[in-house]
């Protein structure tokens, strides 16, 4: 049912060819705003004495962590501009409070970082990890539109309670994968709960596809002559009802939709229809996966799940939306 939906309006767009539309990203503009702690507020940190909670510390010049050091809640180390903190081999960094790595400084890592849960990360400079590196993130880690990450660790681990935010530069795929597949998620379940839950399925398309397609797509619906966009997913909507009730699921009693992610994979090479849509209508488009979702409906007393393949693009604005199944 759910390919179904999706299939039926893409190929509402391709018979009557209605390509050539472009779509107008939207450029996004981040303020940053890099300041903590200056100097006059913090004590200065050589990497080797260990931190005390409360106390805020900076990182003036080239400092290496040689053995096991926590920063402790409370906490914050900044690391200044024009200034280096390496973990080296033999060190470990354990992040209880917060580390903040400033616009023309460099967090250098060949040990070991651990963040903890719900504990902060704040990137505007570089991070840069050796490919012996061991890198733990569980709490809110944020890499900013100036800031990068580099490298790629030995072992990389984002746990399941970790926000991980990147609006500069990163080749680091491990956390690519992730930045990627917490995204798609996020999505997904927005898409699908919109369609389902309220049963709102034409708004859930307006969502999901950008503004530049939903216009072909009212058009293709148009020129076909039979129905609007709006009309067809008011008649899925009501056929979609049935096949809950069938089931023993009513409606108006849903009380979540849960979608999990299952499967992602990423396509190097579009073609056919699919490389004719994302270059008419998401210009600048930097990535596709393949997608493969559990949607489970749920009542107080029945469920039914569905798995849906889909198609995803992201756009030039760094926004995710449904390019196919």
């Amino acid at each position: 049912m759910l390919k179904k939906l999706t299939a039926a309006v893409i190929s509402a767009v391709m018979a009557v060819s209605f390509v050539g539309a472009t779509a107008s990203a939207q450029q996004i503009q981040t303020a940053t705003i890099s300041s903590e702690y200056g100097a006059s507020a913090a004590v200065k940190w050589n990497g080797k004495t260990a931190l005390k909670a409360g106390q805020n510390y900076v990182v003036s010049s080239n400092v290496t962590v040689s053995k096991k050091i926590t920063i402790p809640s409370g906490t914050t180390v900044t690391v200044q501009d024009g200034a280096k903190l390496w973990v080296s081999g033999k060190g470990s960094l354990y992040i209880k409070g917060k580390l903040v790595v400033k616009a023309d400084s460099i967090l250098a890592v060949t040990g070991k970082l651990h963040q903890y849960k719900g504990k902060v990360l704040k990137v505007y400079g570089q991070m840069r990890f050796a490919s012996k590196a061991s890198v733990t993130l569980n709490g809110k880690t944020t890499v900013y539109s100036k800031g990068s990450v580099t490298g790629t660790p030995n072992t990389c681990s984002v746990g399941p309670n970790a926000t991980l935010t990147c609006s500069g530069k990163n080749s680091c795929k491990k956390l690519d994968e992730y930045i990627d597949r917490t995204a798609i998620a996020k999505r997904m379940d927005s898409y699908f709960t919109q369609s389902i839950k309220e049963l709102d399925v034409y708004g859930g398309f307006k969502a999901i596809f950008s503004k530049a397609y939903i216009n072909a797509l009212e058009d293709a619906f148009s020129a076909l002559g039979e129905m609007t966009l709006e009309d067809y997913c008011t008649a899925f909507t009501e056929e979609y009802k049935a096949s809950l009730i069938k089931d023993g699921i009513t409606p108006s009693k849903i009380k979540s939709v849960d979608v999990k992610l299952t499967e992602m994979a990423e396509q190097k090479k579009l073609t056919g229809d699919l490389k004719t849509l994302a270059d008419s209508y998401y210009k600048g488009w930097s990535k596709v996966y393949d997608v493969t979702c559990e949607v489970t409906v749920k009542t107080a007393s029945a469920s039914r799940t569905e798995v849906a393949e889909l198609v995803v693009i992201c756009a030039k604005s760094g926004k995710w939306y449904l390019l196919g199944a």
